[in-house]
């Protein structure tokens, strides 16, 4: 009797061991980034199909499913996935939700059967109300190791997850940009911080491996793919698996770049693989592994970069559709006409209506002297004609607040020089001026170039006076560097030169064209500058 009863409790000992039979095991981990809401597989205008699509993606997951079973399977979103789209705009903040009625996004994820989510950086762009209801909706992991409690370093998100598949145990490790900070205003994630994304990379790979004793880890990033140098801290991902030790895999987001490939770390090539924005791509890897005596005697990674048919899947289209048909039915009403096409890409060679529109609202409803303005895209036009909400979504796509902050002249000039450096090189780091008369000579030497002639009212320009200038907050919290290198100021020191904080540039485009009809002249007198 007491022989059988120590053999039972061998037997219940093995049977409750997590580890898996020796054997051979395969799954697949698919993962996208960057959707940035194009959830519908339909565009709301033309009722045309998109480039891509989460109901493509989902299309493409369900046929992965069925072919080599659900357990076989794990999903991934990168982020960026509550932002950037009509659907995204008008269910954050024009819809009105019933009690306990979940978000569009939550009801999205939950459907797709996500594994775990990553928080990207315009995730977090709709402030910490928002984001916070969706972290705590969501019955799936929402990742990010290195947003943290500005008080005691706490994450706000969940660091990682732990997903096992017949023994097999997946720890997926969510990071997200720290540049964040940059973007961002404190209003927009009050209370937090966002760390250094290797650190804490590094961090939670030796705990993960000493804790939970996984057999395989993946970096899910809300960053980029990267030139694999330490000092590409916005696009870390190649450099991070080629230096990380631990990891098998990394999933890249966020630049919007498609690619696959994989680095040394000196003992094993890991596979770096980003799909690139809105589903038109989806990355996959799939992993074999070999079990022997209870441990891992064999593994092989491969990754491949999915393209997604644009139809999307029936099922999906169906049960999101009274959705869909509420934004269309949104992008559609008319708010104003204009007398003119307005092209942004016309911003790089002259004033045009399409700064001379963001010139006009920011100075209107600030009050500042000047008014700094980027391209918010680089294609594409809104023709002549009625202006509705589709057109202003499709124009200014960001979540932008306005600031006004204080400039000296000999700022506001070197701003410019800098600017107009970027001018061809790096577009997404130009701003061109309104409210000032000036030129532009590149025959001379950066810091030469730019020649401020007055005010365009006929103010004379001073630059020992100190002045006004509204700016978009992505601006004025440091994006693209302008205002810190123009200013020579630290990032925890713009702060300082804050003076006053208004409501989303895109409401007062709203607000600018409702009513009568606008005219390309009336605008037109906001701005002076030329190339020479």
């Amino acid at each position: 009797m007491r022989n059988i009863f120590i053999f039972a409790i061998i037997i219940i000992l093995t049977a409750c061991s997590s580890g898996p039979a020796d054997g051979d095991y395969s799954f697949e981990l698919y993962a996208h980034g960057d959707i940035h809401g194009r959830f519908f597989s339909n565009t709301y205008v033309d009722g045309g199909v998109n480039e891509g699509s989460l109901s493509g993606i989902y299309s493409f997951i369900s046929q992965r499913r069925e072919a080599a079973g659900a357990d076989k399977v794990i999903v991934l979103d990168l982020g960026d996935h509550n932002h950037g789209d009509n659907s995204t705009h008008f269910y954050n903040y024009v819809y009105n939700y019933a009690p306990d009625e979940k978000h569009l996004y939550t009801r999205v994820a939950e459907f797709v059967g996500y594994d775990a989510i990553v928080a990207g950086n315009h995730d977090l762009e709709v402030g910490l109300p928002l984001f916070t209801r969706i972290r705590d909706e969501l019955g799936i992991p929402y990742l990010a190791a290195n947003v943290v409690s500005a008080k005691d370093g706490v994450p706000f998100f969940e660091p990682y997850t732990i997903i096992e598949r017949e023994g097999i145990k997946v720890a997926i490790i969510g990071l997200t940009t720290p540049e964040v900070k940059k973007w961002l205003g404190e209003e927009k994630i009050e209370g937090l911080d966002v760390v250094p994304i290797y650190n804490a990379a590094e961090k939670y790979v030796a705990q993960i491996r000493e804790k939970e004793k996984p057999h395989l880890v993946f970096l899910a990033v809300h960053a980029g793919t990267g030139d694999g140098t330490p000092e590409d801290i916005e696009d870390p991902c190649r450099y991070m698996a080629a230096s990380i030790k631990g990891i098998d895999g990394v999933f890249a987001s966020h630049d919007h770049i498609p690619y696959c490939g994989k680095e040394w770390n000196g003992k094993d090539s890991i596979v770096v693989v980003n799909s690139g924005p809105y589903g038109k791509k989806l990355s996959g890897v799939k992993v074999s592994i070999t079990i022997s005596d209870g441990v891992v005697s064999s593994m092989r990674i491969d990754a491949v970069l999915h393209d997604i048919a644009g139809e999307g899947d029936s099922l999906f289209n169906s049960t999101f559709g009274e959705d869909y048909l509420r934004v269309k039915e949104f992008s559609n009403r008319k708010l104003g006409s204009i007398d003119d096409d307005i092209v942004p890409g016309d911003i790089f060679d002259a004033p045009c209506l399409y700064s001379n529109l963001l010139h006009y609202v920011q100075l209107q409803n600030s009050g500042a002297d000047i008014s700094f303005v980027s391209p918010t895209k680089f294609r594409g036009s809104v023709p002549t004609g009625d202006i509705c909400y589709n057109d202003i979504l499709d124009l200014y796509p960001f979540e932008n607040l306005l600031y006004k902050v204080s400039l000296t002249g000999a700022q506001i000039k070197n701003y410019l020089e800098l600017s107009y450096d970027n001018w061809k090189k790096k577009p997404v780091s130009f701003d061109c001026a309104g409210g000032l008369r000036y030129t532009v000579d590149f025959s001379k030497p950066l810091g030469s170039r730019v020649n401020v002639i007055s005010f365009t009212d006929g103010r004379p320009f001073n630059e020992d006076a100190t002045y006004t200038a509204a700016m978009a907050s992505y601006r004025a919290n440091g994006g693209g560097d302008l205002l810190l290198e123009a200013t020579g100021l630290h990032l925890e020191q713009l702060e300082g030169i804050f003076i006053e904080k208004y409501g989303p540039v895109k409401e007062m485009l709203y607000d600018f064209f409702r009513g009568e009809k606008k005219t390309a002249a009336s605008l037109a007198a906001v701005s002076d500058w030329k190339i020479l």
